[in-house]
């Protein structure tokens, strides 16, 4: 039974973080105080099995690790996102 959720979180940079995580909001205080700023949650999507398919697909804009420059279409795909998890009504979009 997946338990996590990949999630899409901007620093204060822009910089964007491609992760999962079983809570959402610890994972967040903990991000804060590693990267020292505001962390800012854009999507998320309810299975953990997307996360490496997503670190693939975005490749090209990998700055170190999971995180990577906000190009226009990865920007476009979080709110592409947004759109339809909030159509179907997902309870884990924000």
């Amino acid at each position: 039974m997946n338990n996590q959720d990949t999630y899409f979180v901007a620093d204060a940079k822009g910089n964007i973080k491609i992760g999962r995580t079983y809570n959402i909001r610890e994972r967040l205080m903990g991000l804060q105080r590693e990267r020292g700023g505001e962390m800012t949650l854009l999507a998320i999507i309810p299975d953990d099995q997307i996360e490496l398919e997503l670190h693939r697909k975005f490749e090209h804009l990998r700055i170190e690790g999971e995180w990577y420059e906000p190009g226009p279409d990865l920007l476009a795909f979080i709110e592409e996102l947004d759109f339809l998890l909030r159509e179907v009504g997902a309870d884990h979009c924000y």
